[in-house]
């Protein structure tokens, strides 16, 4: 089987299909069992960092969305009203961000 890619080996390609087709036309037709018998495998080799991929993406998988502790202990600290706000903080991190871009 010949795969023609970007068009390198289209004569030879169209020639030799042409070829065969008319030294078809003189002989008789063989059944689809006479096809010459070749034995080839195929293999797969996996790479270390797509295994890597793989294991890190079954413990994402794994991990949950929302860290359910954290989220109750900020709403606890809202509703005794021990949670403070750095205004401060939170304009310098908007600004960092924003550099980022």
């Amino acid at each position: 089987m010949t795969i023609n890619i970007n068009n390198l080996g289209v004569n030879n390609t169209l020639s030799s299909n042409n070829r065969a087709s008319e030294s078809g036309r003189n002989q008789p037709t063989e059944s689809a069992s006479a096809a010459p018998s070749s034995t080839t495998s195929d293999s797969v080799a996996i790479s270390q960092q797509a295994l890597n991929i793989t294991e890190l993406e079954a413990r994402i998988s794994d991990t949950p969305a929302v860290d359910t502790a954290r989220v109750d202990s900020i709403r606890q600290a809202i509703e005794d009203g021990s949670y403070s706000i750095d205004a401060d903080n939170i304009a310098d991190r908007l600004l960092d961000s924003d550099a980022l871009y």
